[in-house]
Formats: C-alpha cells, structure tokens, sequence
C-alpha cells in the first residue's frame, strides 16, 4: 500500500511539473525560450559545483560516524552523499545498492 501511494504521488508531482512547464512556455518563460537563461543556469550550476559545498548534516553525521557500512540509516531518501574511498570527494549514490556489509557491523545511532 505505501508504494502505490508513493507512485501516485510521483505521479501528481510530475504532472504539477508538466503543467507548470506548459504554463511558463505559453507565458513565454519557459527557460528553453531563452537561450540567455540555460547559458546562464549552465554557469552557475558550475559555480555551484566547483564550491566544494559540505554535504547535507545527515551525510556529514554518517560520514563521521563511520559511514554507510557503519551506520543503519532508517529514512525515506532514495539517495545520499557519501565519501569516495579514491578521492575523498563526495558523490551521490543510491541508498538501495545491496550491501556487502554484515548487520553485525551496522550500528544504528538515534
């Protein structure tokens, strides 16, 4: 039951967002209409990017607390940010990747 009721919220979400893009592109706002404004999402997305921004305060607990195999995270977030082993960088992965981890190392901090 709460999966059909999270793909029928998907659902409604999309279709907000594809009637508002309807909206904006009649009204003449849609940013695909202007050039100026994907040239200039495009840079400060970059901008954005070569910040080197923290990650989000649960990210930075578990990365503190010993990271994804150490720490049982009990949210609804389909994704996290977690600290590349090569790099030290941090990176977007899919929380529902099976884990290679045994519960016995889990540790769950409340």
């Amino acid at each position: 039951e709460h999966r059909i009721l999270a793909a029928d919220r998907q659902r409604h979400e999309a279709e907000k967002e594809r009637l508002e893009a309807v909206r904006m592109q009649q009204e003449g706002l849609a940013p695909e209409t202007h050039p100026k404004c994907m040239e200039m999402k495009a840079k400060l997305i970059h901008q954005v990017y070569n910040m080197n921004l923290p990650p989000a305060a649960l990210d930075y607990l578990i990365d503190k607390l010993g990271g994804p195999q150490s720490v049982a995270e009990m949210t609804g977030r389909r994704l996290r940010i977690i600290r590349s082993r090569n790099s030290g960088k941090f990176q977007v992965e899919t929380r529902f990747k099976e884990s290679k981890t045994s519960s016995k190392r889990r540790r769950s901090y409340a």
